[in-house]
């Protein structure tokens, strides 16, 4: 599976989804992206972008993203590289949003009237 996100360079431009009425375009040169989100320079900060053209189309700190997976259950390694954390956090967020093998409501009830039927039905002795 291709990754969602990306750590931004800090050299790219950042394209998003759609056109900002008060920039007037879709892309940003990385000091419009900078003054759009100064966060993105703290030392020891990394900017999270989606993968793909329209990378501008998610933008969060990996600390804030580790902080999100963290809370709803998520262990990391410590040292881990920010490539290797973001591929951590993916792999989590992939496994949480990953389609249950458990059976559903209906399956659950449709086996317990089955049950039922079946020992409501006479015993055959010969």
């Amino acid at each position: 599976m291709a990754n969602r996100y990306q750590i931004w360079d800090r050299e790219s431009t950042v394209f998003t989804p759609g056109i900002d009425p008060a920039h007037g375009r879709m892309d940003y040169t990385p000091e419009e992206w900078i003054a759009r989100y100064p966060w993105a320079t703290i030392p020891g900060e990394h900017c999270v972008l989606a993968s793909g053209l329209y990378n501008g189309g998610f933008c969060m700190p990996l600390s804030e993203m580790r902080g999100i997976a963290e809370g709803q259950g998520a262990v990391f390694e410590e040292g881990l590289t920010p490539e290797a954390l973001l591929s951590a956090i993916e792999a989590f967020e992939d496994a949480r949003n990953a389609p249950s093998t458990e059976p559903g409501t209906e399956e659950r009830t449709a086996a317990a009237l089955e049950f039922l039927a079946m020992n409501s039905l006479p015993d055959e002795t010969v």
